[in-house]
């Protein structure tokens, strides 16, 4: 197919840019992401826990949650789909449950993974912000 090897050379290097420059555009969605979080929430007592985990062989999940210091969620946004460009969205039908029980009940979530993840990062702030 490709029995030029510069032209090879050529084509890896444009598929190295490609991917270099969709890493670029994702960390900073990710990164404006939360910093419009901490903005929004500044001056109140938070925790933010923000994780990337599997969920499928294919597929992973972003998620950030906010909580306040008894463990109420106040916001959630998880960032998943096939490729980078996937949009923020947020997840209503666990703001307002507390992060413990949500953990705790045999929920079939397919983002419980990430749930636990936030929750662990959670409650490391709680234990930094006691000491």
């Amino acid at each position: 197919m490709l029995s030029n090897p510069f032209i090879a050379l050529l084509f890896l290097l444009l598929l190295w840019s490609l991917n270099a420059l969709s890493s670029y555009y994702y960390f900073k969605k990710v990164n404006n992401e939360i910093v419009t979080l901490k903005k929004m929430y500044k001056g109140k007592e938070r925790f933010m826990g923000a994780v990337v985990k599997k969920v499928n062989i294919f597929r992973k999940v972003m998620m950030i949650i906010v909580t306040d210091y008894n463990g109420t969620i106040t916001e959630c946004k998880y960032l998943y789909g096939y490729t980078n460009f996937s949009k923020f969205k947020k997840k209503d039908d666990i703001v307002g449950k507390n992060i413990d029980q949500i953990i705790n009940s045999s929920n079939e979530d397919k983002f419980i993974k990430a749930i636990q993840g936030c929750a662990e990062k959670i409650k490391e702030q709680k234990i930094k912000t006691i000491a």
